[in-house]
């Protein structure tokens, strides 16, 4: 089943849409902040969170239009300014995450 999100703003935003997949969580610690991975190992088999995190970091490179040449450890998706213009929701079996 494939998924695709629309979005109409009168400003640039970022979205990642990821499904929902059952797989063994490994945080490297270049993923993201200390405080993420402190977050994402308190609850190791929760795959939503992990998604979350996730679809949020891509939201937010692709709002910048930066891709991977910034270092995921360089923000936060969970505390901060980054944060606070990230939204998530879940849609059956997606994870989807905007940023403006």
């Amino acid at each position: 089943k494939d998924a695709a999100v629309i979005a109409l703003a009168g400003q640039p935003i970022g979205i990642d849409i990821e499904k929902i997949r059952p797989h063994r969580m490994r945080f490297a610690k270049n993923l993201g902040t200390p405080h993420e991975l402190s977050v994402l190992r308190a609850a190791p088999d929760d795959l939503m969170l992990f998604y979350t995190f996730w679809t949020r970091k891509e939201a937010w490179l692709k709002l910048t239009g930066s891709g991977l040449t910034v270092p995921l450890t360089s923000f936060d998706v969970w505390d901060g300014p980054v944060a606070a213009r990230l939204s998530t929701f879940r849609k059956d079996d997606y994870c989807i995450s905007f940023c403006m």
